[in-house]
């Protein structure tokens, strides 16, 4: 685990004593940042426990409702010491660490092999490819990927052993841990479940043992039922009548008539070579669903071997490949076609069956299944003999798919970094006693220039226009009202009166950032509003006494 973590932070370009103070660019760093801030609040009283917020789209109300529970909830307690972005960062770099963790007590129970193997080859799963795409992107949920290893142990637990109920309380706990945590992906956790039970069933005889039998239905049930109040607590979003925080766009790649970059599906090219998927630049989102492929071609040999654990290994690879594929294939972002159709694959079935897989939309994720089948196949076959070598073959492996991991994707590392972008600024009007909120421009945007927003608040501490998703005019109707409220008070002329119309709609500053804007706007705002406060990072306009200096 201590490997882990530190080459996360090699990735990253950071040493541990940067973490309370760097922000890291990505998609969605930013916005994550906020939210287990918020979340901490909740958790204190200083906020509603409702998901009803005014912090973020002010004047709101807008409904939040948060994944990424499980790194939340660890983050929280860190905050008093390390702040909001520090405690996000320090968990942030340790959840590749947790997963190696929970990996090496899978393989060690599935497959018995010694301690110190087990730790190497759960090294290829905590920073495989696909964990080191979500870490550049900033996807913290996705990032929890040491869930699936622990959900898959508790359902070993349930059906062997001398404590079968409490692995069922445990089926129950990590249901509802991933489906709070990681949505999208636990849409996959049954079909990786399934396929456990199936193999501990192969592995043992009899296998038509009834207690055996009854155990695996329970444990199938136990994990339902923690992930059914997800289900409830997300419900159809669409249908709250209220401005939403985080809207699911996905649709079901059989409704699109080209694929966006990245694809939301895994492509051959991109599976065994790594091509494809790639963040353009930094703010930009990476699927990554490179499988290594010395690593596979390894996995797959050892896996012809008659080794305890195997049946799981392959149904994890097969399964996770199959669903990443989606429901049609795709290759060099083109639809294959046969006889002038769309060629179908076994994922279709559960879009007839109107499986939630259709509306997520994000069928490359359910890669992170087959990166944990490779170690479980290496483990299978690995030989059983106590031998120093054998030891330090298998961390040449796990470092070897990292190493291959890093040269699929060498062009993401390591990724800008700094403070926040005004941050002086920012603390000056956190220390402002007059109340109000901040108008943040541009207005428009997605989730890369609502992000920025949101991060500035949680050092601010005061609510702001930005939100974590698309913000356009012509597709959002508050952010037409506010761009017409922003141009009613530029087109005054006076900055007096333009101060008094922002501020008489509870906005105490204007801020804006010639980065996420076109730079020249700079006079018009100057000589609508007068002389800013700030640099280049970042202009402030107080919205009270603002003709006064």
């Amino acid at each position: 685990m201590l490997v882990a973590l530190a080459i996360t932070l090699w990735l990253l370009g950071l040493a541990p004593w940067d973490l309370a103070d760097t922000r890291i660019v990505s998609a969605f760093h930013d916005g994550h940042v906020w939210a287990f801030d918020h979340i901490a609040r909740m958790l204190v009283g200083s906020e509603g426990h409702g998901g009803v917020t005014e912090r973020i789209g002010y004047p709101g109300p807008v409904l939040a409702r948060f994944i990424g529970w499980a790194p939340a909830l660890m983050a929280a307690p860190l905050q008093p010491l390390l702040g909001p972005l520090g405690a996000y960062n320090l968990v942030m770099v340790l959840s590749p660490a947790l997963a190696v963790g929970a990996a090496w007590a899978l393989l060690r129970r599935a497959t018995r092999v010694d301690s110190w193997t087990a730790a190497g080859l759960a090294l290829a799963f905590g920073l495989c490819p696909y964990a080191l795409g979500v870490l550049q992107s900033g996807q913290v949920a996705k990032l929890q990927h040491w869930l699936l290893p622990a959900s898959l142990l508790a359902v070993s637990y349930a059906l062997r052993g001398p404590r079968r109920s409490l692995g069922l309380v445990a089926c129950v706990l990590a249901g509802a841990a991933m489906a709070f945590t990681t949505p999208s992906t636990a849409l996959f956790l049954p079909f990786a479940a399934g396929a456990w039970v199936l193999s501990e069933l192969l592995d043992q005889r009899p296998f038509l043992d009834r207690a055996r039998l009854a155990f695996s239905g329970l444990a199938l049930a136990a994990l339902g039922l923690g992930m059914l109040p997800a289900r409830l607590y997300l419900g159809d979003l669409r249908r709250a009548g209220m401005l939403l925080a985080f809207e699911p766009r996905s649709q079901s790649v059989l409704e699109l008539s080209s694929l966006p970059y990245p694809a939301p599906v895994a492509q051959p090219e991109g599976l065994l070579l790594g091509l494809g998927g790639l963040a353009q630049q930094a703010w930009d989102a990476s699927h990554v669903v490179y499988l290594g492929l010395p690593l596979l071609a390894l996995a797959m040999l050892a896996g012809l071997r008659r080794g305890q654990g195997r049946w799981a290994g392959w149904g994890l690879l097969v399964l996770g490949v199959v669903l990443a594929l989606g429901p049609v294939l795709v290759s060099g972002d083109e639809f294959a076609l046969w006889h002038g159709r769309r060629l179908r694959l076994p994922v279709v079935l559960l879009e007839a069956l109107h499986y939630p897989t259709r509306s997520s939309g994000m069928y490359y994720r359910a890669v992170v299944l087959a990166a944990l089948g490779l170690p479980l196949l290496l483990a299978s076959g690995w030989p059983r003999r106590h031998r120093r070598w054998l030891g330090l073959a298998a961390w040449s492996l796990g470092l070897l798919q990292v190493a291959d991991g890093w040269r699929a994707t060498r062009t993401l590392w390591p990724p800008p970094s700094g403070p926040v972008p005004g941050q002086a600024m920012l603390e000056a009007m956190a220390a402002d006693p007059l109340p109000g909120a901040v108008l943040d421009l541009p207005v428009e945007g997605g989730s890369w220039e609502g992000g920025n927003a949101m991060v500035a608040s949680t050092i601010h501490g005061r609510s702001t226009t930005g939100l974590p998703r698309q913000t356009s005019a012509s597709y959002l109707p508050q952010t037409a009202r506010l761009a017409a409220l922003v141009d009613q008070a530029l087109g005054l002329g006076d900055s007096r009166a333009a101060g008094a119309l922002l501020a008489a709609r509870g906005y105490r500053y204007l801020c804006w950032r010639p980065w996420l804007d076109d730079p020249s706007r700079l006079p018009e705002l100057e000589a609508s509003l007068g002389a800013p406060l700030g640099d280049l990072e970042l202009y402030c306009w107080p919205l009270e006494g603002v003709g006064s200096r």
